[in-house]
Parts: C-alpha cells; sequence; structure tokens
C-alpha cells in the first residue's frame, strides 16, 4: 500500500513538473501547483502508512494485547472495589509493619491496600 502512494505522488509530482515547464497561460501554473499540492499530501500518506505498518509488525499477536488490557483492567477493578472486613483482618495479622522503613505503624486502608505513614507510600508485602 505504502509504495502504490508513494508511485502516485512521484506520479503527480512529475506531472505537475511537466504541465509547469509547458505552462502557456495562468491556469496551467495553477493547476501544476494543485499537483503539487497533491503529491505533497499522497506523500504523508506513505509516511503515515510506513509508520502505521511498522508499528502493527511489533503487536503481530492481537489476541494476547486484548488479553492483557483485559487483564489490567480486571486488576484495577479489583484494587478498587473496597475491601471487606475479613480481608482487612487477614491482611493486618502478620503485615502491619512497613517492609521499607521497618516501623509498624502501617494500616490497611478501604480499598485492600497496605499503607505507611512514614513511607507515604504502599507497602509491598510478599
Amino acid at each position: 500500500m505504502r509504495f502504490i502512494i508513494f508511485l502516485l505522488s512521484g506520479a503527480a509530482m512529475f506531472a505537475g513538473m511537466m504541465i509547469m515547464l509547458a505552462s502557456k497561460s495562468a491556469i496551467h501554473e495553477i493547476e501544476a501547483f494543485v499537483l503539487f499540492l497533491i503529491a505533497a499530501v499522497l506523500l504523508s500518506g506513505a509516511a503515515i502508512v510506513r509508520s502505521l505498518e511498522k508499528n502493527f509488525d511489533k503487536t503481530n499477536d492481537i489476541a494476547a494485547m486484548i488479553e492483557k488490557i483485559n487483564n489490567a483492567y480486571q486488576t484495577r477493578k479489583k484494587l478498587e472495589q473496597p475491601a471487606t472486613q475479613q480481608e482487612v483482618l487477614k491482611m493486618t495479622e502478620g503485615a502491619a509493619y512497613c517492609s521499607q522503613c521497618g516501623k509498624a505503624d502501617a494500616y490497611a486502608d478501604a480499598y485492600n491496600r497496605m499503607f505507611c505513614p512514614n513511607c507515604q507510600d504502599y507497602v509491598k508485602y510478599p
């Protein structure tokens, strides 16, 4: 596709040059200018098609990409749901300390995550 658009761009540029060289009146110069504009648009289109082809070569398996996006969405959706009382108790059994600073004042927030007020960050526990 890119090659065809590039060839059409070259043909429009060549036709524009030929008309400009053989122009006998202002209308021929205007026609040549319009062909130069068409060539510029086609050349830009060829560059865009090349860029798209280059990016799609990296992601050959679209189904895997969709599955990856779906898994990320489900994980985020799960993190945004409030924790139940049992989940909070389970989280605080042995993980009430911060693994970064070592202090024991980390607490579970309403979204299933342990937060350390000293580090101002969420605790990363195994």
